[in-house]
């Protein structure tokens, strides 16, 4: 059905969580007959896996700095950057740095569902990642990473200490002052 839509930021939008982002709905595909605009807060190092779909996508950096990439390309993405995928190209983005502010909007309808689908099985299930991939697939994403590098993004591990220049036991290293 269209209809005139007129949302506020911080008025009565429909906010969901999705493993780690945060997605706002600015006009879904049943709003306007077509496209679809969201907010997403990506959280530091957070951002989707590689994937592919059969609808064009585009984003628009409101604060932060994000990194896009696809085919072994990467473009840095500061604030006021554009960037627009065509269907079915492979990509994924990261926040680099801090928290990330995007605009997003696909061109056809489908997208909203999947966000929603997410935030319920993100709520009922926390963390169940086959759960999130088989929700994906339902909606006609193409995950193009195997489970443990998604899982590697959404859960980095922490940095190794380093225990000297050159990260050796020798004499007068940590490990051999004990």
């Amino acid at each position: 059905m269209r209809k005139l839509i007129v949302r506020h930021r911080d008025g009565a939008n429909e906010t969901l969580n999705l493993i780690g982002e945060q997605f706002t709905v600015l006009a879904a595909g049943e709003d306007t007959g077509s496209y679809e605009a969201f907010v997403q807060v990506v959280p530091p190092g957070a951002g989707p896996p590689l994937h592919s779909h059969a609808w064009d996508e585009a984003f628009y950096v409101l604060e932060g700095e994000l990194i896009f990439s696809t085919g072994g390309q990467e473009w840095p993405a500061p604030v006021g950057t554009f960037v627009h995928f065509p269907a079915d190209s492979p990509h994924r983005f990261a926040s680099r740095g801090g928290p990330a502010t995007i605009l997003s909007f696909t061109s056809r309808p489908g997208a909203a569902a999947l966000f929603r689908e997410g935030h319920r099985i993100h709520s009922e299930y926390p963390g169940d990642l086959e759960k999130n991939l088989a929700a994906l697939s339902r909606h006609g994403v193409h995950v193009l990473e195997g489970p443990e590098e998604v899982l590697g993004r959404i859960n980095p591990s922490p940095p190794r200490a380093s225990r000297g220049p050159d990260d050796s036991n020798g004499p007068g290293s940590a490990m051999s002052r004990r």
